[in-house]
């Protein structure tokens, strides 16, 4: 049965370096939502960041019509509903497949392919941010034999089973089972899907993601990494009006931002930089371009 035990360390310090959610919602949801408000967000980066690579390197004019054309075609739009949360203990007895809807056809997947855009401006730093871009694929075909033996679970015994084959070090102690509604490109999808919380032998947080129909696959993180989009944020791609405008109207202002510490602020279903930091940023000057190198040969020289 397909996993996504890949996205395990990463969400963690994926979620909780952009946790600044309402407070009305639990720790658990804050985080859940906070992960699918990202995904969302990144795929917006994608289109603005290459129509900015274009307008600076290429001189291309961008076509604000085109523009937004292509950002409604990217657009995911996540719906998060029917949230509950408590200890593993009290959903033992519920059938898994209650909780965690499989990716069985008819069912399609929305995967959203996750890279990382490097940018480098005549000697200066290398740039770099996140991006995505969505796609919808076929669900997975699972045998008779599995598909049944599926059905039958219980929570108490998937869990024993994922222990034993795959996280046999971790305990997991809470959850955070919901539904989501996913639109994207005049398709939607609605199912059920669980994050599971606990520790490993080290005492260190575990966040395990149990949804089979929204998938992503993070490159590699550093304990420091988010999706915040820093390169694009302190290189001269900044000063292209596309650009520019767009952070402009994404910005949150809201009590629950973090700032000064490079994280994203996410606040309902939507991500952005933060006002105070949008600012400061913006006020700071960008590094000047290097000067060119000494190129007068020495060879002749008496």
């Amino acid at each position: 049965m397909k996993r996504s035990l890949t996205l395990t360390a990463c969400i963690v310090l994926l979620t909780l370096n952009a946790w600044s959610q309402s407070t009305t919602y639990s720790r658990e949801e804050n985080i859940v939502r906070t992960v699918y408000a990202q995904l969302a967000y990144i795929t917006q980066v994608k289109v603005v960041g290459d129509a900015a690579l274009a307008s600076y390197t290429q001189g291309t004019a961008i076509d604000q019509t085109t523009l937004n054309q292509q950002l409604a075609a990217a657009n995911i739009s996540f719906t998060l509903s029917d949230f509950r949360t408590g200890s593993v203990s009290d959903i033992a007895s519920e059938k898994w497949v209650d909780i965690d809807t499989q990716s069985t056809p008819p069912r399609e997947v929305l995967s959203v392919q996750v890279t990382t855009q490097t940018f480098a401006d005549r000697g200066l730093p290398t740039a770099d941010w996140v991006m995505g871009k969505a796609k919808w694929m076929p669900g997975e075909i699972l045998p008779p034999a599995a598909k049944e033996l599926l059905d039958a679970r219980l929570v108490k015994t998937e869990l024993e089973m994922f222990g034993k084959d795959f996280t046999p070090a971790v305990v997991f102690s809470t959850y955070a089972a919901y539904t989501v509604t996913v639109e994207y490109q005049n398709q939607t999808s609605v199912y059920n899907a669980i994050y599971l919380f606990g520790k490993n032998a080290k005492g260190e947080e575990v966040i395990s993601p149990q949804d089979q129909l929204t998938t992503f696959n993070p490159p590699a993180f550093s304990p420091s990494h988010s999706f915040y989009p820093n390169g694009l944020l302190t290189s001269h791609l900044r000063e292209t009006p596309v650009l520019s405008q767009w952070l402009d109207a994404q910005k949150i202002s809201n009590d629950s931002c973090v700032v000064g510490k490079a994280q994203l602020c996410c606040y309902g279903d939507r991500c952005g930089v933060s006002t105070e930091d949008l600012h400061t940023i913006l006020a700071t000057p960008i590094p000047p371009f290097p000067p060119p190198k000494d190129l007068t040969s020495t060879s002749d020289q008496k």
